[in-house]
């Protein structure tokens, strides 16, 4: 069992992106490896920081974030659903449509300030600039699962962190207010 908040840890000092997740007890969850210059995005979700067991495999259906799709599907290739960007709707607040292994939509995940999108894409655009806008604009996201708001993922502010080469976000179950 999982004890909240995780905590996602970047490593932004490397080639691809690389993302160890533990829990509250400080016990690793998965460790997400992005590999650099693929024309299509494939990334593995792996139990161990060894990438030695793969859980998850996501890969995207087109070479443009624009409105692509991201397959799930477990280590054997068994599809378990896809996240879909909302593509003229992420213009200005990402929002990412989540669906089963059938196709039907169980979900959505989207960005609380727009703001910052703006402003992480402005980055972007300045060469690594991607790697310093990870430092200061920290986006905060929502996820809703049929219409229910069930987490929250939140980054946290630059700290000490950043200057040994990684990044801190929690996410954490979402209360429902009753």
């Amino acid at each position: 069992m999982m004890n909240y908040p995780l905590d996602l840890r970047f490593k932004i000092a490397t080639i691809g992106t690389r993302v160890s997740v533990t829990d509250a007890g400080g016990r690793l969850v998965a460790y997400v490896r992005k590999k650099k210059f693929r024309l299509k995005e494939d990334i593995g979700v792996y139990a161990d920081d060894d990438q030695r067991k793969l859980l998850f495999r996501i890969k995207a259906d087109r070479m443009m974030d624009f409105g692509a799709s991201y397959s799930v599907a477990l280590s054997d290739g068994t599809p378990i659903g896809a996240v879909r960007q909302e593509g003229m709707r992420s213009l200005w607040k990402s929002t990412y449509v989540l669906t089963n292994a059938s196709g039907s939509g169980i979900g959505s995940i989207h960005e609380e300030n727009p703001w910052v999108k703006v402003l992480d894409g402005l980055m972007e655009a300045i060469p690594f600039g991607d790697a310093l806008g990870g430092l200061f604009f920290n986006p905060a996201y929502i996820v809703d699962l049929r219409g229910t708001p069930r987490c929250a993922w939140r980054s946290s502010a630059p700290s000490s962190r950043a200057a040994s080469g990684s990044k801190s976000s929690k996410t954490s179950p979402k209360r429902r207010r009753t």
